[in-house]
């Protein structure tokens, strides 16, 4: 923890833009309580970690605390309000939250990283400023040491009504995040309702894993919990499962529907180690997509910008590329860094990454063991630009496909709304032409010529007919039963 600084916070600058509130917050609406300005952006996952910990210390504080997120947006995407809105509504945050695209707020209170938590006391006085995830813990003796001085009257922030959670189900998607296609089925991650729809490749749903609670139980079907899952891969007669808010990996019995954790524990490891000998006592960090090559698993370790692998025969999960550094850097594998690694596709038994926060495509290769940037690359490095690559320009690309048949990798441009086309042999990446209107695809997957594009912020899954051209939307309906 930071000495406290020689800081006051006068007042928010009228700048903001804000959400989740009847109007603008001032500084006396936290007089009171101890109020902690969390400054983060959407896309960083130590952010989305560091939201885990401030809804935990909500509970132990219920009336005493006071929670305001500063949005500080890295990408000029995240700085665009309806796409804060989305964000906002996917990770289920209800307090009140103020978009400052022009680090106005940020400069004001000397910020240096994301995230970032500044504490005030009762008064509204600086008493701490944090920076990092993993601060739970310190923060909580912050709170301590002042809610029990305080003798003012505490003021009630004027917060707009949560969403009622059997609205959310209304809808047959919410922020699909992965889709995964098989000669059988349609397998989607969907994400906002914390479950893995199963459907035939007619739209009609054959099974749901998950009771839309987000939770790490095992059980069978809908018995069992997820919290936000996102990438699959079918191995034998198993669907594996990037569980992403449970840090875990979990194993579906297709024929019985029994749900396993194979590896993880429910709780986030933070470079505890980089090996365990059996995967069901391994501390895992956001494990966003997998992939798999015969008996070994692939892992994107998003949380810890890594890439794991796992033998499903011996039980073993290492680290096998990056060092645990937010960075971009080639090289020897174990050497080499990693940032926000959210997307996998094997081809030529090479290992394609969507290094989101670097904005770049990256390729590990596992017989080399040597990783190397394809096209894009930079931690700041971002924009929508065709080429050869380092001249190329993503916008936090989130999901890559492999297609042998022409040679090339499909890539997400996430924050773009676009599907790329990258040329393995040139290098050549191209915009691909869709005549359907994208909002944040984040997931892929090819099967018989065509792409399966998860349309996170619309809900959707569309199917992309990379012969034809054409698109449509894959509607999920319920099986028609037979008399």
């Amino acid at each position: 923890m930071a000495g406290t600084p020689d800081l006051r916070v006068s007042e928010f600058p009228t700048s903001l833009t804000w959400l989740n509130t009847s109007r603008p917050i001032t500084i006396d609406d936290l007089k009171g309580n101890v109020s902690l300005l969390v400054f983060w952006r959407y896309s960083s996952v130590n952010c989305l970690h560091l939201i885990a910990e401030i809804k935990q210390l909500q509970k132990m504080f219920m009336g005493q605390l006071s929670i305001i997120w500063i949005h500080s947006p890295k990408f000029k995407t995240e700085g665009e309000l309806s796409e804060l809105e989305s964000a906002i509504d996917y990770l289920k945050i209800t307090d009140p939250v103020a978009n400052d695209p022009d680090f106005a707020l940020w400069r004001a209170c000397s910020i240096r990283a994301w995230p970032s938590i500044l504490a005030l006391d009762p008064q509204g006085k600086v008493i701490g400023l944090l920076r990092g995830e993993g601060r739970q813990q310190q923060l909580e003796e912050i709170i301590r040491n002042h809610v029990a001085v305080t003798d003012m009257d505490r003021n009630r922030l004027p917060v707009l009504e949560a969403k009622n959670e059997t609205e959310l189900f209304d809808v047959a998607l919410r922020f699909p995040g992965k889709v995964y296609v098989t000669r059988e089925y349609v397998y989607i991650a969907d994400s906002g309702h914390h479950r893995i729809i199963e459907a035939y490749h007619s739209g009609e749903i054959k099974r749901i894993f998950g009771s839309g609670v987000p939770a790490l139980v095992n059980g069978r079907e809908q018995q069992a919990c997820f919290h936000y899952p996102q990438g699959m891969t079918q191995l034998g007669e198993f669907l594996f499962v990037s569980d992403t808010g449970n840090h875990a990996i979990r194993r579906i019995h297709l024929s019985t529907g029994e749900v396993l954790t194979v590896a993880g524990n429910g709780k986030q490891g933070r470079y505890i180690a980089d090996q365990y000998t059996h995967s069901d006592k391994s501390l895992l960090n956001s494990p966003w997509d997998i992939c798999h090559y015969e008996n070994t698993l692939y892992i994107a370790m998003a949380g810890q910008h890594q890439i794991w692998s796992m033998n499903v025969k011996s039980d073993g999960i290492t680290r096998i590329a990056g060092t645990g550094r937010e960075d971009i850097f080639d090289g020897e594998a174990k050497e080499a860094c990693f940032a926000k690694p959210v997307g996998l596709a094997l081809m030529y038994n090479k290992l394609y990454v969507a290094d989101a926060d670097t904005s770049s495509i990256r390729l590990l290769d596992p017989e080399s063991m040597c990783v190397n940037t394809l096209a894009g690359g930079g931690l700041f490095v971002y924009g929508d630009r065709e080429g050869i690559g380092g001249k190329v320009r993503f916008q936090h690309p989130m999901a890559v496909a492999a297609d042998p048949g022409r040679n090339a990798i499909w890539v997400a441009d996430t924050y773009n709304s676009r599907i790329k086309r990258l040329d393995i042999t040139t290098l050549q990446v191209s915009r691909y032409p869709v005549d359907y209107e994208l909002d944040n695809p984040a997931g892929l997957s090819l099967h018989d010529d065509i792409l399966y594009i998860a349309n996170t912020n619309a809900h959707q899954i569309v199917c992309l007919d990379l012969k034809t051209r054409e698109t449509r939307e894959f509607v999920l309906h319920e099986v028609e039963e037979t008399v």
